[in-house]
């Protein structure tokens, strides 16, 4: 069980991470409070739901709208518990760059890609790490929105 809740605050560190570089609030308050399972983002200004998740969806991922009645339409959540692995969370995050690419929010392509992995290393946990933006970058050479599908999709595991 140990490892199990170890890879879910693994996985959390990771999407927050995500979420902070693209620019994104948090209905959390601050990550004390944040859940290891489950991401809970804001719509970036100018970006609905009806336009987002669908294009997070085009682009391979399966992401959830917001539940508290009051801010419902405020976010979103990503799910990363249970089997899933860095590597759906990667490809998360790339389909969730695609999404708001082409919703034409502004955004440094792959800074949430960028900023979750140092956290997939052992003993990591923090958004400090490796400079991976060479590597990571060959794969996310996209300039328009209308180029872009899954950033990163040559670079991270997908599940069929």
């Amino acid at each position: 069980m140990e490892k199990r809740f170890a890879r879910h605050q693994a996985l959390g560190t990771a999407c927050q991470n995500a979420i902070a570089a693209l620019g994104l609030g948090q209905v959390p308050v601050d990550r004390q409070h944040a859940a290891h399972t489950m991401t809970a983002p804001r719509y970036p200004r100018g970006v609905s739901g009806a336009d987002l998740l669908p294009r997070i969806g085009a682009a391979g991922a399966t992401v959830a709208g917001g539940l508290h009645p009051a801010i419902r339409n405020e976010y979103f959540r990503i799910g990363h518990m249970g089997p899933t692995n860095m590597g759906d969370l990667l490809a998360t995050i790339g389909a969730l760059e695609a999404g708001l690419r082409g919703c034409e929010y502004e955004f440094q392509l792959g800074a949430g890609w960028r900023r979750s992995a140092p956290a997939a290393e052992p003993g990591a946990g923090s958004d400090e790490g490796a400079d991976r933006s060479g590597t990571i970058d060959q794969g996310l050479q996209a300039a328009s929105p209308a180029e872009v599908s899954t950033p990163a999709c040559d670079l991270c595991l997908r599940n069929p």
